[in-house]
């Protein structure tokens, strides 16, 4: 009877810290959003009256506390640093694992980065740590871990596809208000699609710019009342 026990928390150990394989991966979703927001907006100084653009999105999972662990599988020592409020993007699965991804991977080699994040499992609830190369399909999991999260969805930062439009409120100086438009691409903003726009409300209380209209209801230094009439082409 003890020699059986002993067996089952053996089979138990190799299952809870293991290294698996052949992972089934899933990207990232895409969508464009126009921007448009119906009624009156109240913004302030250097907001954003409008983005247009495309991003990147999953199903993902918010850290409710920070992680910071080392566990061995085999021969291999694994690193795993989660943030507190770190969101991580659904991006695997294997079996009855999803593998939720953390945007902070560890630069190994100039080709090879160590990942990291959490894998829970469906029908259990379990919960584990993992790292993989990203040179290579194994991962390898922790025992099982505690820890708290909340779902929630995961919007890409590092999109390279991504392409996002901006009018930003810059003040106003008499009767001129004063816009920036800024165009980016993957995040970054581009200089040479920088432009510095002045529109004079005297001569009427729309601004237009790149087929996007915005009806202007009340402006000071510090802030703009608006509406939106129509999105950039």
């Amino acid at each position: 009877m003890k020699k059986m026990k002993k067996m089952l928390v053996l089979s138990l150990v190799v299952i809870l810290n293991s290294c698996i394989s052949s992972m089934q991966t899933v990207s990232l979703n895409q969508r464009e959003y126009d921007g448009i927001k119906e009624g009156s907006i109240t913004k302030d100084l250097g907001e954003p009256l409008i983005i247009k653009g495309i991003e990147q999105y999953s199903k993902g999972i918010k850290m409710k506390s920070s992680v910071n662990e080392t566990y061995t599988d085999a021969t291999v020592k694994n690193n795993v640093n989660l943030r507190n409020g770190e969101v991580l993007y659904f991006g695997g699965t294997h079996e009855s694992l999803e593998f939720y991804y953390s945007e902070n991977e560890t630069k190994l080699t100039s080709s090879v980065n160590q990942l990291q994040g959490i894998a829970i499992n469906k029908k259990t609830n379990q919960k584990y740590l993992f790292t993989s190369l990203s040179s290579q399909n194994y991962y390898y999991l922790s025992k099982v871990f505690d820890f708290k999260y909340s779902e929630t969805e995961y919007k890409s930062k590092n999109c390279r596809n991504c392409f996002k439009q901006k009018l930003i409120y810059n003040g106003k100086s008499g009767n001129t208000i004063k816009v920036i438009y800024r165009e980016f691409n993957n995040n970054m903003a581009r200089p040479a699609f920088t432009q510095n726009l002045n529109y004079d409300l005297e001569e009427g209380d729309v601004i237009s710019f790149k087929g996007c209209k915005i009806k202007v209801l009340n402006a000071k230094n510090t802030g703009i009342e608006f509406k939106i009439l129509s999105t950039f082409n």
